[in-house]
């Protein structure tokens, strides 16, 4: 169960770094000086995605990573 439990963990994590990078990408197509603050303000992403019209993409990879965080986290507790 730990190596079950380790790669459910380890792909909700990826899942989570690619959607952020997805929301990066995006926001710096829309403006450099945004993308920055994408980088440095936690919840800038969000905002950015939901003005821009590519919030449900980015909100659903997102979700799904922390799914994956928290049963990953659940079989190896």
């Amino acid at each position: 169960m730990n190596t079950l439990g380790t790669v459910i963990l380890l792909t909700g994590l990826a899942v989570l770094l690619m959607a952020q990078f997805y929301v990066m990408a995006k926001t710096f197509s829309v403006s450099p000086v945004k993308g920055l603050l994408c980088l440095i303000m936690p919840g800038y992403a969000l905002l950015v995605a939901k003005r821009h019209g590519f919030y449900a993409k980015f909100f659903a990879a997102y979700l799904a990573g922390i799914l994956g965080l928290v049963a990953g986290g659940a079989i190896l507790s």
